[in-house]
């Protein structure tokens, strides 16, 4: 008598793999001053940036540790002030102002969302998000001395003063802000990753996106015509990231 087949076949449990993907090292060079765009108030960044930014699928560690590097109020504490995050208080060789990957792929994503038609890829933005990944998390600034040697910018370079109107229930109202400035021909270095994917996004559409920035800086007053900045690729490649578990 011929045996009964088995009516739960055995499954075959897929295989790890690596995730495959590329990265490329650019230099991103300032073309005009930049200015810094975190509020100096912790308490205004808890109570209004932080769930902001959490409702906008950051994530929870993220927010909190941006929290931790928000640039102290001024002493006066009159009016309004932005700058950099700042870890300087934390004593370590590389301390001091940076930016948040975060804030260097925010730009990346608002140029695709921009250059989508002309690149004739549908949903940029969203397959950016999907894709498209900075390292590292902190991006320290540098530029170079009277002797061209390379120092890191640990500290805002200036501040910049501008009027902002507002249309208030007593009828229009003109204050100041101040925002901290890191002076043009600065640089800083990104790794930029992009998973293999299907829908035509590449390294060659991040390079075609980030020419944006000549046009639409980075950060605050970009509007204005601060933070634009060049790129030139550094010679760095790397093709796999290793996930098999140690």
């Amino acid at each position: 008598m011929a045996k009964a087949k088995s009516d739960v076949e055995d499954v075959k449990e897929p295989e790890e793999r690596d995730i495959i993907s590329r990265v490329e090292t650019y230099r991103i060079t300032l073309k005009t001053p930049m200015l810094g765009t975190i509020v100096k108030d912790r308490d205004v960044f808890d109570r209004f940036l932080a769930p902001a930014m959490i409702e906008g699928a950051e994530d929870e560690e993220l927010v909190k540790e941006a929290a931790e590097t928000v640039p102290e109020p001024p002493p006066d504490r009159k009016g309004g002030e932005t700058g950099f995050y700042d870890d300087i208080k934390r004593g370590l060789v590389d301390s001091g102002i940076f930016l948040f990957d975060y804030q260097f792929r925010g730009f990346l994503r608002e140029a695709a969302n921009t250059l989508s038609m002309q690149l004739n890829i549908k949903n940029l933005r969203s397959k950016f998000t999907n894709y498209v990944f900075v390292e590292p998390r902190k991006i320290r600034i540098f530029g170079l001395d009277e002797m061209s040697k390379e120092v890191q910018i640990k500290i805002a370079e200036d501040t910049f003063p501008r009027p902002v109107r507002a249309m208030t229930q007593q009828g229009p109202r003109v204050s100041i802000i101040k925002s901290d400035v890191v002076n043009e021909d600065r640089y800083f270095h990104v790794d930029i990753r992009v998973l293999e994917n299907k829908d035509k996004v590449n390294h060659h559409v991040v390079e075609t996106i980030m020419k944006y920035g000549e046009l639409q800086g980075l950060l605050q007053f970009r509007t204005g015509g601060f933070g634009r900045f060049t790129f030139t690729k550094v010679d760095k490649t790397e093709t796999k990231v290793d996930t098999k578990k140690k």
